[in-house]
């Protein structure tokens, strides 16, 4: 068993040693774009282009790198995170409803930081294991749909999950 200190090692102890993990925890969101979380999307779909760069980059080093991208997690940022109300706005009805629904997929319907936290470590477990995790309850589901799925189709049920249109 390695120790703790030995277990941070920085990148170029890992190139020198050509071996060690590295596991940049992204989101579901950096692959799906969802309304009124713009910035956070985008943020994370930052750090999904960098972790694939970096992949390109340490892999001749025996360095690995794995993508965990959470869904809904029952962590404190929601409900840290203000919540911006639109009087008089044209968004105003479609923002209350998104919020409305992310409060309960974040409240009672997130998964637990606890077995997130289990899941990516399985991750860095297995051995020659993927290089994107989906973790958290409908993460790796909602992102096959993407995959698999007609864009037209998609976009439909994200529209429809977030009750965008008023229905």
């Amino acid at each position: 068993m390695r120790t703790l200190k030995e277990k941070r090692l920085s990148c170029p102890a890992r190139r020198e040693r050509r071996s060690g993990t590295i596991v940049n925890v992204t989101s579901a969101a950096g692959r799906i774009g969802l309304p009124f979380e713009g910035h956070y999307s985008a943020s994370k779909f930052a750090l999904e282009r960098l972790s694939e760069v970096l992949r390109h980059e340490v892999t001749p080093f025996g360095i690995r790198i794995i993508v965990a991208e959470p869904g809904d997690v029952g962590t404190s940022i929601w409900e840290r995170t203000a919540k911006t109300d639109a009087p008089a706005s044209p968004y105003e009805g479609m923002l209350g409803r998104f919020l409305a629904v992310k409060a309960k997929e974040m409240g009672p319907g997130a998964d637990s930081p606890a077995h997130v936290a289990r899941q990516i470590a399985d991750a860095i477990e297995a051995a020659g294991g993927r290089y994107r995790c989906p973790v958290a309850k409908m993460a790796g589901i909602i992102m096959a749909l993407q995959k698999f799925l007609p864009e037209r189709v998609f976009f439909k049920i994200i529209a429809g999950n977030y009750k965008l249109y008023g229905k």
